[in-house]
């Protein structure tokens, strides 16, 4: 069995960034644009909402940048 033994302090990150809201079913739609961001090359703190995080109450924009991003392609296919 392999043990990671690192010779510094590690630290855990949690993203509490709050994307999506309690009443919908779109959260497939958030993960593809993560990755897509992700590949595009932005970074891991902005592709996630990290960045942006003093915003407050973004779930009404998110939610609806995400159905219209349903409505294109490949998307629309779903």
């Amino acid at each position: 069995m392999k043990v990671l033994k690192p010779s510094t302090l590690l630290k855990v990150k949690e993203n509490r960034v709050v994307h999506q809201s309690d009443d919908t079913s779109n959260c497939g739609y958030f993960c593809c644009r993560f990755l897509i961001d992700r590949f595009r090359g932005q970074s891991f703190s902005s592709a996630s909402g990290y960045d942006d995080r003093v915003k407050i109450n973004q779930v009404n924009k998110n939610e609806k940048e995400m159905e219209d991003l349903k409505r294109l392609p490949p998307f629309n296919y779903i």
